[in-house]
């Protein structure tokens, strides 16, 4: 990202990412200890429970289904937060703005492309991508910082590891 930003002449910063390297760290180290404590609850919680197989087979191909693809979870959820964060908010509302589109218009668009690239299938998938993504685009509108946005995207992501816990017999 940061070549493709040099190409533009361009940084992190002018996208709205203002942590430095240090910050950075200090950041995902903070959410892997919120994120393996979510880990070690949703674990210690299914310990000795029966999970309704019928309901698990009816929630996204995407949720974790076990024990190792909930801890694998924890990595995909940072990345893509991270990186969809940086693209669709930072990337893509900067440009549109830049373009003379009004910010606010501009989330709009870029909340669109963010719901296709999860693969949607129907109206419900579209709704349950798209909100979220006008969320997080007014959170950046608002503070012009990607970090508040990161941190509900990640937040709203590792929620997602407990929803197992609503399929429980």
């Amino acid at each position: 990202m940061k070549r493709f930003l040099k190409i533009e002449n361009e940084s992190l910063i002018d996208i709205g990412y203002r942590l430095t390297h240090k910050k950075t760290f200090l950041f995902i180290l903070i959410y892997f200890i919120i994120s393996f404590l979510v880990f070690g609850f949703t674990e210690y919680t299914l310990r000795g429970l029966e999970i309704n197989e019928n309901d698990l087979k009816a929630l996204s191909p995407f949720f974790p289904r076990n024990s190792s693809q909930r801890f694998l979870f924890i990595f995909s959820v940072l990345c893509s937060a991270f990186f969809e964060e940086i693209i669709y908010r930072g990337f893509i509302i900067t440009r549109l703005v830049e373009l003379g589109i009004n910010r606010w218009i501009a989330i709009l668009p870029a909340g669109v492309s963010f719901v296709f690239i999860h693969g949607v299938i129907g109206f419900s998938q579209f709704t349950f991508y798209f909100i979220p993504a006008v969320i997080f685009g007014v959170i950046y509108v608002l503070t012009r910082r990607l970090v508040f946005s990161i941190i509900i995207h990640l937040l709203f992501n590792l929620s997602a590891m407990m929803a197992v816990l609503s399929i429980v017999k």
